[in-house]
């Protein structure tokens, strides 16, 4: 039987989902959200699994993208795709954006660093390579500074994400041409990606328990402390 999966990214302003049959994308759909995920996502699942002439009982897993991203995205993605997965009875496979982002440059053998804005002048960073024909991590995603950067960047390395064209122009200045932009066109995030990823960890055994399947927070929410009585 054909497995289908459907994948949810909403952990930044640009939502992402997709439809997949065993890793071959069917339909896609990308979008700003901005932050008004909760209200676009559901209705817009619909009209994908519509347009593809499917219901969510013909969905076999769900994959979901659980960070780093604002906390509010996060939170809507993972909270509609438990919930599916647990309403359907069907596994769940949770992966980092910046893993999504970095995917789409698996076949070129380098070393990918992706890059997220993470506010306050930091960046949400982490480092992939294909060795020996397997996706590795090499560095686990983390929050940097600007000269910390510098020293997790391998060289050669392709460099991707929604990079403000500053940061470009940073990055090139100081790691010159080994620093392998990616190009602006990349920079979205796309649920196609993440439903591949998704189909590969299904295959693993690595998809399961909606349960277990947590987002990932690299800080604590800025909230107010409570004041004392």
């Amino acid at each position: 039987m054909t497995k289908t999966i459907l994948a949810i990214d909403s952990c930044t302003r640009l939502a992402s989902i997709a439809l997949a049959q065993e890793g071959r994308v069917l339909a896609e759909h990308t979008w700003m959200a901005g932050q008004d995920h909760t209200a676009q996502l559901a209705p817009r699942i619909q009209l994908l699994l519509a347009q593809s002439s499917l219901a969510p009982d013909d969905l076999s897993a769900i994959a979901v993208a659980i960070g780093p991203g604002s906390f509010n995205g996060v939170r809507a993605g993972m909270a509609l795709a438990k919930g599916m997965a647990f309403a359907l009875n069907i596994p769940l496979a949770g992966l980092s954006t910046l893993e999504v982002q970095a995917y789409p440059f698996a076949p070129t053998g380098l070393p990918v660093c992706a890059i997220q804005d993470a506010g306050r002048g930091e960046l949400a960073v982490a480092v992939f390579r294909t060795q020996r024909l397997l996706w590795r991590r090499l560095h686990p995603e983390a929050i940097t500074s600007w000269d910390q950067l510098q020293d997790l960047i391998p060289r050669p390395a392709i460099i991707c994400g929604d990079i403000h064209p500053d940061l470009a122009a940073e990055i090139r200045r100081r790691l010159g041409a080994k620093a392998l932009l990616a190009s602006p066109a990349a920079g979205p995030r796309r649920a196609g990606y993440l439903a591949e990823l998704g189909w590969m960890q299904l295959k693993e055994g690595k998809a399961g328990d909606p349960s277990l399947v947590q987002p990932l927070y690299l800080r604590r929410p800025a909230v107010t402390e409570r004041r004392k009585p």
